[in-house]
């Protein structure tokens, strides 16, 4: 679902350039950038070495702009394009020879001044520098994809704030699904779902598990996925405990295995966590996991998370347990693959996010009094302040691999102050 969001994804390059310094010069320069990105799908206009040519530019279905500053003497003409597109995300591009970079900068800082830009300045120097643009183009297309993702809420009357917030930051659209349509669904699809149970059973160690008890959790499942599909959405949530209390089983099977089919899933409704657990998945390709902050010990700087709805494809081996707080089934217990993880969080205003590089130490349900899966990561923290006094979010998102940096590049196209704990 969230690959296919990503083709309707329009990014284009804007050239820039300057007589004085020759058409044949440039043209050249042009044609190492147009490798580059063509291959990655963005397309080109037509080079700007002109005020009328700025306002030539076909602006129509643009949803970010890459600003490629072929030579000197163009920051004016950076400036036209810019104003052109301040409510798109404008990657700004020079490189090392004709003060490209100088012009490049002028802009960025002239820019900055004005304000209302969210701008993403990089210098290309070739060799591991094409790495690099390619990580920025990646993460730009991630979080622009965010905002045409369509989000399903389930068991929801009514959207509260927590979901209007999401949709004004982000721009995602949400599609509520009330408690009586859930009702009459789960009741409909209930023949299905004990005919495909096995798509269950496969994916977890079910011993002492009371199989009688699990049609209901993945009869959701069959529910989310088609809802899913009907409205042709991208990603689900769900408040999970007023559900328990009135359906007596949880949604986390059903969570989990949305999770596995990279389908962004998130729990209690968290919608900055779904924001998250979206750029997981499109930038590393893997479901992300929630979890809840549960204990920091400030000398050995090692963290704990938990929770309940981890997608088995990035454990090396899951159980079903009764969920920790209610007893109900089911509970999901993970042990995280152990390698580097990114774990980030997204402030409650949306203002900043938050992130730091991690490696996972243990994982499983390794104590009683918590959620049935448990990570204890050593983290790199580069504020020396102990994290209870960094947080910006109970729930943090663990994402397989090191993605700081291009979560800072998509914390700059929401607008988000970027921190690293």
């Amino acid at each position: 679902m969230m690959q296919r969001l990503i083709k309707d994804v329009n990014i284009v390059a804007i050239p820039l350039a300057s007589k004085v310094h020759g058409e044949e010069y440039y043209r050249n320069v042009l044609s190492i950038f147009e490798r580059i990105l063509k291959a990655l799908g963005v397309k080109f206009v037509d080079i700007v070495d002109s005020e009328e040519a700025v306002e030539g530019i076909d602006k129509r279905g643009i949803d970010a702009a890459f600003l490629i500053f072929l030579t000197g003497g163009t920051s004016k003409l950076g400036r036209l394009v810019a104003r052109e597109f301040r409510d798109k995300p404008l990657v700004l591009i020079g490189h090392a020879f004709h003060n490209s970079s100088a012009s490049m900068a002028s802009t960025y800082s002239r820019l900055v001044s004005e304000g209302g830009y969210n701008l993403i300045p990089f210098v290309y120097r070739g060799g591991d520098s094409i790495i690099d643009l390619t990580r920025i183009y990646k993460a730009v297309r991630a979080a622009v994809a965010l905002r045409k993702m369509r989000v399903v809420q389930l068991d929801a009357d009514k959207l509260d704030g927590e979901g209007a917030l999401f949709s004004e930051k982000i721009g995602a659209s949400i599609v509520l699904v009330s408690r009586s349509e859930l009702r009459k669904r789960l009741e409909e699809a209930k023949t299905k779902a004990n005919r495909e149970l096995k798509r269950l059973v496969e994916r977890y160690d079910l011993g002492g598990v009371d199989k009688d008890k699990l049609l209901d959790p993945f009869t959701l499942y069959i529910v989310a996925e088609k809802v899913v599909e009907e409205f042709n959405a991208h990603a689900v949530t769900i408040d999970c405990f007023p559900f328990i209390l009135e359906f007596k089983f949880t949604p986390c099977i059903a969570l989990s295995m949305l999770l596995d089919e990279g389908i962004p899933a998130a729990c209690e409704a968290d919608y900055r966590a779904l924001t998250l657990l979206a750029l997981a998945q499109l930038l590393t390709g893997k479901p992300g996991w929630i979890g809840n902050f549960t204990d920091y010990d400030p000398v050995t700087r090692q963290l704990t998370f938990s929770h309940c709805t981890v997608a088995t494809s990035v454990t090396e081996y899951s159980t079903l347990l009764p969920h920790f707080e209610t007893g109900t089934p089911y509970a999901i217990e993970g042990r995280l693959r152990k390698q580097v993880y990114t774990i980030a969080a997204i402030s409650p205003d949306y203002s900043v996010m938050a992130v730091a590089k991690a490696e996972l130490l243990e994982s499983g349900m390794l104590t009683g009094g918590r959620c049935r899966t448990q990570a204890i990561l050593k983290i790199e923290e580069t504020d020396p302040r102990p994290l209870t006094e960094k947080l910006v979010s109970n729930h943090h998102v663990l994402m397989v691999g090191d993605v700081r940096y291009e979560l800072s590049v998509a914390a700059k196209v929401f607008g988000m102050k970027f921190i690293e704990y």
